[in-house]
């Protein structure tokens, strides 16, 4: 469900969505990047089941971050994001989170803009064919 960039390399780099991608490309080329998680699909598909994240996965989150500054940004990652002739720059927010309730709610909305118009109208207007799938990345 979750993955440190050093577990995510030896993972299909495409199962975490475009902007994902290219941090683990920059990260396997050896250029810092700030330290952070990635989230697979599952918790958005739970997400559509559901209308909110598990508590699980805000739990694995917290686990994660344990001990380290406080202050964190979530972003999507999304299979329609930063490919080669697109960009969905501004489409989806990034939020700067400091607790547990900041974490499932901001998870929470990054999931619900996939379903807005104004996702679904940027993806009409790029040619995509599908749905977005929502992967989070997580920097601390």
């Amino acid at each position: 469900m979750k993955f440190s960039y050093q577990k995510a390399t030896s993972q299909s780099a495409n199962i975490f969505g475009g902007k994902a991608t290219n941090i683990l490309k920059l990260y396997n080329s050896g250029v810092t990047i700030p330290n952070g998680i990635l989230i697979d699909y599952q918790p958005f598909l739970e997400y559509l089941d559901n209308h909110r994240i598990s508590d699980d996965v805000v739990k694995e989150v917290i686990g994660e971050l344990k001990g380290k500054d406080t202050r964190i940004i979530i972003r999507s990652s999304a299979n329609v994001e930063d490919q080669i002739g697109t960009t969905m720059a501004g489409v989806f927010e990034s939020r700067i989170v400091s607790n547990a309730d900041c974490i499932r709610n901001s998870i929470n909305e990054i999931y619900k803009q996939a379903l807005s118009t104004k996702v679904t109208d940027y993806i009409a207007t790029q040619s995509h064919e599908s749905t977005p799938e929502i992967f989070d990345l997580i920097y601390s």
